[in-house]
């Protein structure tokens, strides 16, 4: 395994050292998209995706706001893909991105972190909606000074846009995007 060696910068809280697995993380990673996927597309109800999703946090051993900010990422990498998929109309864009936006999972656990940054997800149907009002593309380059989950860059070209996020776990999800730039 590839080894990854972490000194932290002044002032930052942590160990000294950190000695992470990456071969293993990433395959944790992996997985955990994997069984968010399964869950978000599943035709369980929403109280029934929930529960999955707390059962999903313990066998990955994260917090279930960790893990609610990660089955975002992925509602937003799915989003993403609809939005880019040539083939669709612009009404079965938005079709599409409805659908996935009723079956996605209800998203209540707020920490005081997220009450007081006043982080809002915006659903994918009206991200898309918006980004086609302002002209977003591939062939542009974009700027998103509160990202989140990067919903409203859909249509944008990543390594042609610059981020910026607060929140550490909407900062994994940018920074595993492929952006230009994540600040």
């Amino acid at each position: 395994p590839q080894i990854r060696t972490h000194v932290p910068k002044l002032g930052e809280v942590g160990n000294v050292m950190d000695v992470v697995d990456e071969d293993a993380t990433d395959a944790a990673d992996t997985s955990f998209d994997e069984d968010a996927r399964t869950i978000i597309e599943s035709d369980d109800s929403a109280l029934k995706k929930n529960a999955a999703m707390r059962r999903l946090a313990n066998q990955h051993n994260i917090e279930e706001k960790e893990a609610q900010e990660r089955v975002e990422g992925v509602l937003v990498a799915i989003g993403r893909e609809i939005a880019q998929d040539a083939s669709l109309t612009q009404r079965e864009i938005f079709d599409k991105l409805l659908d996935l936006y009723q079956r996605q999972p209800r998203f209540s656990k707020r920490t005081s972190t997220s009450i007081a940054n006043q982080a809002y997800s915006t659903p994918s149907p009206l991200a898309w909606a918006v980004s086609r009002m302002l002209g977003v593309s591939s062939t542009h380059t974009a700027y998103e000074p509160t990202a989140g989950h990067g919903v409203l860059l859909m249509e944008a070209e990543p390594s042609m846009s610059t981020v910026n996020e607060i929140d550490p776990n909407r900062l994994r999800t940018l920074r595993n995007g492929g952006y230009a730039r994540v600040t």
